[in-house]
């Protein structure tokens, strides 16, 4: 999980796409890391970590991070 973490947007994407990750996982994943390190490094204004797993449904045909091949 954390490989896949650190890779960009569209390494992120790619696994999605390969299905070596699943857009619901790679959203918690993000989650997690946020809330492990927040209190650190004092970057989340405003966490809208309820509202972006909803939205997580609402993805159009062929959005990248949905797992869609086409762009």
């Amino acid at each position: 999980m954390d490989e896949v973490l650190r890779l960009d947007a569209v390494g992120q994407a790619q696994a999605v796409r390969e299905g070596l990750i699943s857009p619901r996982e790679l959203v918690e994943a993000a989650i997690a890391k946020i809330e492990a390190h927040d209190a650190e490094i004092n970057a989340v204004v405003h966490p809208r970590f309820e509202r972006a797993l909803a939205e997580l449904d609402g993805l159009p045909e062929g959005a990248p991070f949905r797992g869609c091949r086409s762009w």
